[in-house]
């Protein structure tokens, strides 16, 4: 009986390992972006296209965009923006519009 007491007062007196990330990320400085030996760059387009076999994702930041990629596309919605299939190329999300709301024309 003194081990799985011991095991919970251990337990209780650890922070938990996602607590000290939390301070740590609060503390100048801790990011890999403050690493000056890493290289960054900023991207060109607010929107990153991401390709795997059949599937197409492009994933935007708030920008609004208007171009081939993504006509329409509303300031203020990021995240997934468009997802098409090579058999289905068109995005099954409203144009401009959040990935919750799908287009009610479109069919799977």
């Amino acid at each position: 009986m003194q081990k799985p007491f011991l095991l919970f007062a251990i337990l209780l007196l650890v922070p938990p390992a996602t607590a000290r990330l939390a301070f740590a990320a609060e503390e100048p400085g801790t990011t890999t972006l403050a690493l000056p030996q890493l290289a960054f760059t900023k991207a060109d387009k607010p929107y990153a296209v991401l390709r795997r076999g059949d599937i197409e994702a492009v994933v935007v930041d708030n920008s609004a965009v208007d171009d081939d990629m993504l006509p329409g596309h509303k300031a203020g919605y990021s995240g997934l923006a468009s997802l098409k299939h090579a058999r289905h190329q068109e995005n099954p999300f409203v144009d401009g519009g959040s990935p919750f709301t799908p287009d009610a024309g479109w069919k799977a």
